[in-house]
């Protein structure tokens, strides 16, 4: 997967393996989920603490990833109307979509039930919001939660779920992203503005869009209107009340770091409830150390997992180490 002359001497392969990122597999493929395309990307990255930290983690994250193949296949088969029901332009419009391309975990996804609720009473509630935020800090779980809700509610979506990471991106580029992602492209780059082709795609579409780590204002072209649902998520607040200018914090959920419930209970789903229970105050302190971050009590959770696994070392000592 690395782009490496055929002649190229072992150190230049080396090289190659240590720093160059991998194509992604949609290039060699274009019928790769992109669950599967995301699994890979997370399993080669450069970073260690980017990777999956177990073997463990891996299969969790596979065994998500199949389950929801076959729950898609399931929908896909209820939502079939009969042949002679569907003229072609029909089919297309009523073939349901799902792509995720976000590198998030998800299958020990813990706790947020008061934020999951709110989700669902400003989307599918009365009055409802075809735009909705998740504002808050770096590593509060602002993707995770976006994620975690996008998979237990594509139902609710019949024309299905497109998430995208915003960050580094203006709006023409993930326009284009978004329609490719469905199977219709833009043919001619500087045929349509950013807002036209979203319209044109997702306006007569019930869809949720993921836009995740949104950053520029220019954002606010890419929302469709219609039926379709919007998801940001950003670390500013005043993006989401520039993309909502009547409803302001009506439509925003902000999202703090883990309560000290929360934080244990993640840790039991990663590491085990065993372990937790046993280094009572190894727990507290690891929690203390990260704030409750859960992208930080992730790391520092998988990295404790990985050597007590692979050492004769306690829980306690190794978060010790950290300090």
């Amino acid at each position: 997967p690395y782009e490496v002359p055929h002649n190229a001497s072992w150190e230049a392969i080396r090289q190659a393996i240590l720093t160059a990122v991998p194509d992604p597999l949609r290039r060699y493929n274009a019928e790769c989920p992109s669950d599967l395309e995301t699994i890979v990307a997370k399993a080669l990255a450069k970073c260690p603490t980017d990777r999956y930290q177990s073997v463990a983690d891996l299969h969790r994250v596979i065994a998500t990833a199949l389950a929801w193949v076959e729950r898609v296949k399931l929908e896909q088969a209820v939502r079939t109307p009969p042949a002679s029901y569907d003229s072609p332009k029909n089919a297309r419009e009523r073939a349901p979509f799902f792509v995720l391309r976000l590198l998030v975990e998800t299958s020990d996804f813990t706790g947020r039930e008061r934020e999951l609720r709110e989700l669902e009473r400003l989307i599918f509630e009365a009055p409802s919001h075809n735009i909705v935020g998740i504002w808050g800090g770096p590593g509060v779980g602002k993707s995770a939660l976006a994620c975690y809700f996008a998979r237990e509610y594509s139902a609710r979506f019949p024309d299905g779920v497109v998430g995208l990471n915003a960050r580094d991106k203006d709006a023409k580029s993930l326009a284009l992203e978004f329609a490719h992602a469905i199977g219709e492209p833009v043919d001619r780059v500087g045929e349509f503005d950013s807002r036209a082709i979203m319209q044109s795609r997702f306006a007569q579409r019930r869809a949720l869009l993921i836009l995740d780590n949104a950053e520029k204002p220019d954002v606010r072209e890419l929302i469709p209107g219609g039926d379709c649902t919007v998801l940001v998520t950003t670390l500013d607040q005043e993006l989401l009340n520039y993309l909502q200018p009547s409803r302001r914090a009506q439509a925003q959920i902000e999202l703090k770091p883990f309560n000290p419930d929360e934080s244990r209970a993640f840790l039991e789903n990663l590491v085990s409830p065993q372990v937790i229970e046993k280094e009572e105050d190894a727990v507290r302190q690891l929690i203390d150390f990260v704030g409750s971050l859960p992208l930080a009590l992730r790391i520092a959770g998988s990295l404790v997992l990985n050597q007590v696994i692979h050492s004769a070392f306690p829980f306690s000592y190794l978060v010790e180490k950290l300090r």
